[in-house]
């Protein structure tokens, strides 16, 4: 491994480490295994100066992608999968091998980056995640524009203490047993991410949901997340949002829409509402009397240009105008904000000067 350049490449036929830029001139395989990229993971440390893996191609791996580099703190991983033309995100694929193992097992990782990967597994046995991260020596993990699917559950990182850990606009869906997984152990934000069609929960023990949307889920949208932020709640099966473990949540500049059973349950643990709308939740808006709420709005109509079809953007009927372009003043008082509430923006009108004829 110390031989290795900065960069690795690496194609479904082999991998390949070079300086170029291009993944088409990274020629060089390894005879030993076909799924390489898989072998160099399960080989134990990721070693200096190995600093990026570049994934061009999609793989079907017969064992876990452990990810562990013993502990070097001054280790930082950058795990990028498109395809060579840069068309499509690289999937991760167990289903051949019956999915009987994680797709990714992250284990003592110091700080490390996964961009543009599709984790799918068709087992949906407990454990048998998409991605799972070990408790250990696991510091900060960032995710963009990944998914995790048909899994136990899209993430794992429950009981994970000291974990800093960032989704950006992921994907987690059609999961067994929820679609992200964590408790408040961890320190973890999902932005602009989509939890949908999961057994259980969407969203589970996360620290905050900013602009994110959980819909079609059996169980509540979002369970036991502190602060949910400009996110949409809508047509899961029980609760937009449920608290069940002792603190204070707060939701903020959202939507709960059509949800099976309450739109927020706050019977045991206080919550505080700040410009929420609600509509159609099949019992009532809030159950319980532990919260406190500003602003709400309460919707005759689906406010939406099309929740079923995943379009949350505000519609242009009445509904929608009642959550569009919602003032909002700073805290100084010196100047206000105009938001959309939940994560669904109207492109802003383009205002054209007009010049009066003198």
């Amino acid at each position: 491994m110390a031989d290795l350049p900065a960069t690795l490449w690496a194609t479904a036929s082999g991998a390949g480490a070079k300086d170029g830029t291009s993944p088409a001139d990274a020629a060089v395989s390894n005879p030993a295994d076909a799924d390489s990229i898989w072998t160099i993971f399960n080989a134990g440390t990721l070693a200096e100066p190995v600093t990026e893996v570049r994934l061009c191609g999609d793989y079907v791996p017969t064992a876990t992608a452990d990810i562990d580099n013993a502990g070097d703190a001054d280790h930082r991983l950058l795990v990028r999968g498109r395809t060579a033309d840069d068309t499509a995100d690289v999937l991760i694929d167990v289903d051949a091998d019956g999915g009987y193992f994680p797709v990714f097992t992250l284990t003592a990782v110091q700080c490390a980056e996964f961009w543009n990967i599709a984790a799918h597994n068709t087992s949906k046995t407990i454990t048998r995640d998409a991605w799972r991260v070990i408790p250990g020596s696991v510091d900060y993990l960032v995710w963009y524009r990944c998914t995790g699917s048909d899994a136990s559950r899209g993430w794992n990182t429950a009981s994970v203490t000291g974990l800093h850990g960032l989704w950006v606009e992921c994907w987690a869906t059609g999961n067994a047993q929820g679609g992200w997984y964590s408790d408040l152990s961890t320190v973890t934000t999902c932005s602009r991410c989509v939890a949908r069609s999961n057994t259980s929960s969407g969203f589970l023990g996360l620290r905050c949901l900013s602009g994110c949307v959980a819909d079609g889920n059996t169980g509540p949208g979002a369970t036991d997340c502190l602060a949910i932020m400009g996110s949409v709640l809508a047509y899961n099966d029980t609760y937009g949002a449920l608290s069940t473990s002792a603190g204070v949540y707060s939701i903020c500049d959202s939507v709960i829409a059509a949800n099976g059973g309450y739109g927020v349950g706050a019977a045991s643990y206080f919550t505080s509402l700040h410009r929420v709308a609600f509509w159609n939740n099949t019992s009532q808006p809030i159950n319980g009397s532990k919260y406190s709420s500003h602003d709400q709005i309460t919707l005759s109509a689906d406010p939406f240009v099309d929740a079923l079809g995943g379009d949350f953007t505000p519609s242009n009927t009445p509904a929608g105008k009642m959550i569009r372009r919602i003032p909002i003043l700073s805290a100084d008082g010196l100047f206000t904000s105009y938001v959309d509430l939940g994560p669904g923006q109207r492109r802003p009108r383009r205002v054209i000067p007009v010049r009066m004829a003198l």
